[in-house]
């Protein structure tokens, strides 16, 4: 995990090539031990999606982005905040790509779990 948050802060610092490195070490790492459809591993796939978005490698942000949301759609409620992270990330690249359409149905989706915990949280 010490790699995967590294790797973040290298991008909140644009140091996107560094970023993307780290991301692949853990995950290869994190895949290994955990399995490859462990929690730890689509945070780690996010990481990594975001990392290649901003480098403009798109098919493989793409491909990050979609794995890390079928794990986490795979362990976890349908309403968790987790998942609106997946869809934003997944939803940017796929705006990049010009694919306005298939963004807007992931943002939209984002939006009723934002929604629906926000409700939540206010009773």
């Amino acid at each position: 995990m010490t790699l995967s948050n590294l790797s973040l802060l290298y991008f909140y610092e644009a140091r996107f090539p560094e970023a993307k490195t780290l991301a692949e070490r853990a995950l290869v790492i994190q895949e290994k031990a955990l399995g490859p459809d462990d929690l730890d591993v689509a945070l780690t796939l996010n990481r990594l999606g975001i990392a290649l978005r901003d480098l403009n490698n798109l098919p493989a942000a793409e491909s990050a982005l979609k794995r890390a949301l079928a794990i986490r759609e795979k362990h976890l409620p349908p309403d968790h905040p987790f998942l609106t992270i997946s869809l934003e990330n997944l939803a940017s690249v796929y705006i990049k790509q010009g694919r306005l359409a298939d963004a807007r149905s992931l943002l939209d989706r984002s939006a009723l779990i934002r929604a629906k915990n926000n409700a939540a949280n206010s009773l």
